[in-house]
C-alpha cells in the first residue's frame, strides 16, 4: 500500500516518503496512516513509515534526525536503527498484529507493543499505545508491559 516492499529494509536508504509509490489514493489511507510532515519533510529510515501510530514515526524520525549525544543511548550509533528492527521483529515479544475480519490490520488498535521494543523504546510511545498494548495482551494472557528497575 505505501510502496515500500523494495526499500523497507534496506538501512542505506534515508529519505522522505515518496508518495508517488503509494498505491492508494492518500484520501483512502486510514486516519492513522495519513502522512505526518516528519515523514514529507524529513529524511529517515523506511522501516518508520510502516508504523500505525503518527506520534510514534513522527518521534522516532525526529530522533534519528538528531545528532548521537541528543539520543537516547539505545538509538545511538550507526546499528540504532537495526536495534530498533530487532525488537519490532521479536518473534514472542516484538510487534503484534490482530488483523480484522478483512484480513487487514491498518488500525493502531489492532497492534500490539511487546516487552522487546518497550524495554528499550517506551520513550516513544503514548500512554495510548501502552494501555491499548496492556489490553490486547490481558487478552492472550500475557503479563502487562514493565520498565525494569535497575
Amino acid at each position: 500500500m505505501l510502496g515500500l516492499a523494495d526499500d523497507l529494509v534496506d538501512l542505506t536508504i534515508s529519505r522522505v516518503l515518496d508518495v508517488s509509490r503509494i498505491s492508494v489514493p492518500l484520501g483512502d489511507l486510514p486516519g492513522n496512516l495519513h502522512l505526518t510532515v516528519a515523514q514529507l519533510l524529513v529524511p529517515h529510515y523506511l522501516v518508520i513509515d510502516v508504523l500505525p501510530w503518527p506520534s510514534v514515526r513522527t518521534k522516532l524520525i525526529c530522533l534519528f534526525s538528531q545528532p548521537d549525544q541528543l539520543r537516547p543511548p539505545i538509538a545511538r550509533g550507526p546499528i540504532a536503527v537495526m536495534l530498533l528492527m530487532h525488537a519490532l521483529d521479536d518473534e514472542s515479544e516484538g510487534l503484534r498484529v490482530n488483523l480484522d475480519m478483512n484480513g487487514h490490520g491498518y488500525d493502531g488498535k489492532s497492534w500490539e507493543v511487546g516487552q522487546a521494543i518497550f524495554k528499550d523504546w517506551w520513550w516513544a510511545l503514548d500512554y495510548k499505545i501502552v494501555s491499548n498494548s496492556n489490553r490486547l495482551r490481558s487478552i492472550r494472557g500475557a503479563p502487562k508491559l514493565q520498565l525494569s528497575i535497575l
